[in-house]
């Protein structure tokens, strides 16, 4: 029995001994920087053109404008809502000033 059981854990050890991470990936510093500098010059390069798309499109004046149909336009407000509204703000004043000035006495249970 003990042969059956040392024959199985030298049969598990080989299965799950695994190789060092380092011995299958060298460490290699000098390509480590260079990967990251080149993503950084990546990423620098896309946000100077994306920066200037926009800056293009804010001179030609196609981003931000503003037509004459929209200054024209009056913007309508429903008087019943914001009627509503403020009741509702009101409400809520009046209830926060009934809390602070009129405080909850609770019983003692211990009395």
């Amino acid at each position: 029995m003990k042969a059956l059981l040392q024959k199985i854990k030298l049969f598990y050890v080989k299965v799950t001994k695994k190789e060092e991470t380092y011995k299958r990936r060298e460490i290699r510093p000098s390509q480590d920087w260079s990967v990251l500098l080149i993503v950084n010059f990546v990423i620098l390069c896309a946000l100077i053109i994306f920066a200037s798309y926009f800056y293009i499109q804010i001179q030609r004046e196609k981003l931000f404008s503003i037509t004459e149909t929209n200054i024209l336009n009056e913007e309508k407000i429903n008087m019943d809502l914001l009627t509503k509204t403020i009741n509702d703000i009101n409400a809520r004043e009046k209830l926060t000033s009934n809390i602070k000035n009129n405080r909850v006495r609770y019983s003692d249970p211990s009395m």
